[in-house]
């Protein structure tokens, strides 16, 4: 039954992934100092980019944590696969912390 929410919940992960790696690729304060206007331009509409990407996908997973939840008050046995899900492949609200952080940067 939450075969489309575990899904889902990896597929988010990984687009989050992305997006802070996509980050350490930004030009440093000392490069934006050098760098041309186009440059500095390019890295302000990628940090947006990044800064929508984590806030959708961090949304999304507490949204589907939400979904699940409610499906484990309703069968017993998804919080089992919920705790395997965790034990397995980690906590999935404890991956999306570093989010936060990032967008207050």
């Amino acid at each position: 039954m939450s075969g489309l929410i575990r899904t889902q919940i990896g597929l988010a992960k990984r687009r989050i992934k992305d997006a802070l790696e996509r980050i350490e690729e930004l030009s440093t304060e000392a490069e934006l100092i050098a760098d041309e206007t186009t440059e500095i331009y390019n890295d302000l509409v990628s940090i947006c980019d990044i800064a929508d990407i984590l806030r959708v996908e961090r949304d999304r997973i507490l949204q589907l944590d939400a979904q699940w939840s409610q499906l484990c008050d309703t069968d017993p046995k998804e919080r089992t696969i919920m705790q395997d899900y965790k034990k397995r492949l980690g906590d999935y609200l404890e991956e999306i912390r570093p989010v936060a952080e990032k967008l207050v940067l």
